[in-house]
């Protein structure tokens, strides 16, 4: 079960990004203009707290003793492509 887990470490956190930054999106569209910049920011926020956090799943799986080599390359693959995914997303807010 613990392989599993880092299986789909980067994967999950691709998810969550994806639906927090247009959750924040939503909000940012509906809010007055004033406040645009501020959502803004906390989406860039949030990506740059779901980027970190896809760099320490992608490090520490290397660490892990108790893990199958074969989950440890998926999970390694789930983390970088999770990585370029939430860079990917977060392009509309950076420009």
């Amino acid at each position: 079960m613990r392989d599993w887990r880092w299986m789909l470490g980067g994967l999950s956190i691709w998810a969550l990004h994806f639906l927090g930054v247009y959750g924040v999106a939503s909000i940012a569209d509906i809010s007055a203009p004033s406040e645009i910049a501020t959502w803004t920011t906390v989406g860039i926020g949030f990506s740059l707290a779901c980027l970190m956090a896809l760099a320490v799943v992608a490090v520490r799986i290397r660490t892990v003793p108790a893990i199958s080599e074969l989950a440890r390359l998926l999970g390694q693959a789930g983390a970088v492509i999770g990585f370029i995914a939430v860079a990917w997303e977060s392009l509309p807010l950076v420009l």
